[in-house]
């Protein structure tokens, strides 16, 4: 199995997903959370509570709401910063 975790990280909510993507397209989710942003302090907290009770997914693939600089996300609605590298050194996500 090769798994993807897929992120929505907006202004106020973060959905977080995580899907088998050797099944078909259409597959519905292994797993689903929605969290409130204002109540955690960054993203790593959100992925280390979702995480907290599965393997950590093969792949991450995050959309979020922010102008993406040299890798480094500085989010519009909140004081979160998020790097590509950090993310993948912290949670081990494949390239």
């Amino acid at each position: 199995m090769t798994t993807l975790l897929a992120a929505d990280i907006g202004g106020t909510k973060s959905d977080l997903a995580i899907f088998d993507i050797s099944q078909t397209p259409d597959a519905p989710p292994i797993r689903r959370k929605r969290y409130r942003n204002k109540d955690f302090q960054n993203l790593d907290t959100i992925l280390k509570d979702f995480l907290n009770s599965s393997e950590t997914p093969d792949y991450g693939c995050f959309g979020v709401a922010a102008v993406i600089h040299q890798g480094i996300v500085k989010l519009t609605n909140l004081d979160w910063s998020v790097s590509e590298e950090q993310l993948q050194r912290t949670f081990g996500f494949k390239q």
